[in-house]
């Protein structure tokens, strides 16, 4: 994908919370000044596990990045990633947003599944193709099953 702007280069900043680590603008944490390995979770999203006093701490690295450079997360809202990608942790790709966004940003990229966009079928069979479905509103409608319904109910 694409970058939404060109990037500077790279700065480090300590982490609210977590002084001994330090955060850079393209996505990399570091201790000690060594960048340290994430983790990809199944949704795509990097995560890393920091030690503060013998205590370990699990954290999403694109909301350590935004914490550390755009300052505390605002009530009711969340990381989103302006291009998609949840591997991109580069602080231009990233913004606090609302829950609302993130859908409406996750529809726009192609990435909102939520459990019916997995379906590829109506409940009767019939297949999700460009031809046989519409939108009636906000959900996906079979066209099949639509014209039966209006042959049982004109047979009446």
């Amino acid at each position: 994908m694409t970058e939404l702007k060109t990037r500077p280069p790279a700065t480090w900043k300590p982490i609210p919370g977590f002084e001994s680590y330090e955060a850079c603008t393209d996505g990399r944490i570091r201790r000690s000044g060594r960048v340290l390995k994430t983790f990809v979770m199944e949704s795509g999203h990097h995560a890393i596990t920091l030690c503060v006093d013998g205590r370990k701490y699990q954290r999403l690295v694109h909301r350590l990045i935004l914490e550390t450079f755009r300052g505390p997360c605002p009530p009711g809202q969340e990381a989103l990633h302006g291009n998609g990608d949840p591997g991109n942790n580069w602080v231009g790709n990233l913004r606090w947003g609302t829950r609302s966004q993130n859908v409406l940003d996750a529809i726009k990229h192609g990435t909102f599944n939520n459990g019916h966009m997995r379906k590829t079928h109506c409940p009767q069979g019939h297949p999700y193709s460009d031809e046989n479905t519409y939108h009636h509103s906000g959900r996906r409608c079979c066209r099949i099953c639509r014209k039966a319904a209006q042959r049982r109910w004109a047979a009446k």
